[in-house]
């Protein structure tokens, strides 16, 4: 996984989700079609009510950034039943609009079918661009890698 590949596959319209996951691009290495990956169930984002549960891949704070294109957050949506929060730019929050009219509830706002309850987060976000932070931890599970490998290897001498 490249950070120029992943920016390219969000360019066209593919959620950050899918573009960090490591089942998205086998699904690229072994021809599946479209965007189609390797995940054994449905692994969907909030748009469908659910938390992207089957993703395996850098991100671990996904309110940091907009769950369908990785640009700054204005708000959060939690999808009920998970602890995930997931950033919505101004754009992709528009598009949330357009699915179901949101109801005011004790000061958050819920969209209807899927209730996924929306959260101010402004302000709250890194000011590294999502590339830097995929290069930033991936050079970290480098160094655990690497870590573990000569603690092994010590073991064996």
């Amino acid at each position: 996984m490249r950070t120029g590949q992943i920016q390219n596959v969000l360019n066209r319209g593919v959620a950050l989700a899918c573009s960090t996951c490591a089942r998205y691009w086998q699904g690229r290495e072994r021809g599946l079609p479209g965007d189609e990956c390797t995940a054994e169930a449905p692994c969907g984002g909030p748009i469908s009510g659910s938390d992207f549960a089957l993703y395996l891949g850098p991100v671990t704070d996904f309110s940091q950034w907009c769950f369908a294109c990785g640009g700054h957050p204005e708000l959060g949506i939690k999808v009920p039943g998970s602890a995930r929060v997931f950033g919505v730019c101004r754009k992709h929050l528009k598009l949330l609009d357009q699915l179901a009219p949101p109801t005011p509830i004790a000061g958050l706002l819920v969209h209807s079918p899927s209730k996924g309850l929306i959260v101010p987060i402004s302000g709250r976000y890194t000011s590294k661009t999502l590339g830097e932070v995929i290069d930033e931890t991936e050079r970290e599970w480098a160094e655990e890698d690497q870590f573990h490998f000569e603690k092994t290897i010590r073991r064996w001498v």
